[in-house]
């Protein structure tokens, strides 16, 4: 770059105007950069401050679910137990229906054959 002191004074001032102007330019570019950049941190803040509670949410629904889910299984293991028992009694009161037609028949053939032999 040639020396200043060479130069014209004309020519100098020009060149320092259209070196100014340039800047100029260049710092308007900049600002207009970081404005937009600005405008996405905020938009991506704001994104981010959603997503915080969109995560909040999603993670007491999910602490709701397993508690929901503990509740169903201990429920499911009662109902287990209740069926059992169930099915224990359904199978004694099978057994004393059996017992009982079959009483019923005996005295039922005991009095059929009393008829018959004693008239």
């Amino acid at each position: 770059m040639p020396s200043i002191t060479h130069l014209p004074a004309s020519r100098t001032t020009d060149t320092l105007v259209t070196e100014l102007d340039q800047v100029a330019r260049k710092l308007v570019l900049m600002e207009q950069d970081l404005e937009r950049s600005e405008e996405k941190v905020e938009m991506n803040e704001s994104k981010i401050v959603e997503l915080e509670e969109e995560l909040r949410v999603v993670g007491n629904n999910l602490k709701s679910l397993e508690v929901s889910e503990e509740k169903a299984t201990q429920r499911e293991e009662s109902y287990g137990g209740q069926v059992r028992v169930l099915d224990q009694r359904l199978k004694e009161v099978h057994a004393t229906i059996s017992s009982a037609l079959l009483l019923r028949w005996q005295m039922f053939r005991q009095i059929r054959f009393r008829i018959l032999v004693f008239g």
